[in-house]
C-alpha cells in the first residue's frame, strides 16, 4: 500500500469516528432533552391570597418522576423548597402540592429531578387581594314587619357587579337573596328589595363575587299596632 493509501485510509477511519462520536453526542443530548421536565401550566391560574392556610396548586407538565422536588420563589426573593410527601398525586404530566400565598406578585416554580435536571422556570402570577365590601348603612334601618317586599338602599364602600346578599332573620334562618332583587349597583351603594315578614332584627351581608364578604349590618322590623 502506497503512502498516499494508507493516509486516505486513515483519514476516514478519522472521519468515521467522528461521525460516531458526534451521533453519540447527539443522541445523548436527546435522552437528556426526553428526561428533563418541563412545567407548562399550575391550577388554578391565579390564586387568591390567603394568610390563614395553604393553597392546593395541580403543576402540569412532563417529565415528572419520583424523588422530584419544586424550588419556590416568593415576590420577595425567598426560596421554599418542597420534597417527599410534599409532592402528593405523581404522574408523569403533574402533581398536586400545598403552598402558602400569602402575598401577591410573581412565584417562580423550577422541578428539579434527582438526577439534576432541571425544568424551565415558570412564572405564577398572584393578583392582589380583593378590597372586602363595607357597609356604612342601610336605609331604611327600621320598617313595620310585611309580608311584601320592601326596597332598601345599602350604603358603603368596595361593592362590585355581581354581588350577592344573604339576610338572616330573627329566628336564625338564613336565606340568600335572588339577584332580580338587587338593583343597580355602584361602589358605594346598591338598592335591594326585601321581605321583613317576622318581627325582630335581621342581619344583613354582602358578598363580592371574589368571596370577600362585608362585615354584618342590622335592620329592624317592627311589629305592627
Amino acid at each position: 500500500m502506497t503512502r498516499c493509501s494508507r493516509v486516505g485510509v486513515t483519514a476516514l477511519a478519522f472521519a468515521a469516528l467522528l461521525s460516531l462520536g458526534v451521533q453519540t453526542v447527539i443522541a445523548r443530548t436527546a435522552q437528556e432533552r426526553a428526561a428533563q421536565p418541563q412545567i407548562t401550566s399550575i391550577t388554578p391560574a391565579a390564586a387568591r391570597v390567603q394568610e390563614k392556610a395553604p393553597q392546593t396548586l395541580t403543576v402540569n407538565g412532563k417529565g415528572f418522576v419520583e424523588g422530584l422536588t419544586l424550588e419556590i420563589t416568593s415576590p420577595e426573593g425567598q426560596m421554599h423548597v418542597l420534597s417527599g410527601q410534599d409532592i402528593r398525586d405523581l404522574k408523569e404530566s403533574s402533581f398536586a402540592v400545598s403552598v402558602w400565598i400569602n402575598k401577591s406578585g410573581t412565584y417562580t416554580f423550577i422541578v428539579k429531578t434527582a438526577g439534576g435536571s432541571a425544568s424551565n422556570a415558570f412564572s405564577y402570577k398572584v393578583p392582589d387581594a380583593a378590597a372586602a365590601p363595607s357597609i356604612e348603612r342601610v336605609d331604611p334601618s327600621s320598617v313595620p314587619r310585611d309580608a311584601k317586599p320592601q326596597r332598601f338602599t345599602v350604603f358603603g364602600r368596595n361593592f362590585e357587579q355581581g354581588l350577592t346578599v344573604s339576610l338572616t332573620d330573627p329566628a336564625g334562618e338564613v336565606t340568600a337573596v335572588t339577584r332580580d332583587q338587587i338593583g343597580t349597583v355602584t361602589a358605594t351603594s346598591f338598592t335591594v328589595d326585601l321581605t321583613l315578614g317576622m318581627a325582630g332584627d335581621y342581619a344583613l351581608i354582602v358578598t363580592n363575587p371574589s368571596t370577600a364578604a362585608s362585615n354584618s349590618v342590622t335592620i329592624t322590623a317592627t311589629a305592627r299596632r
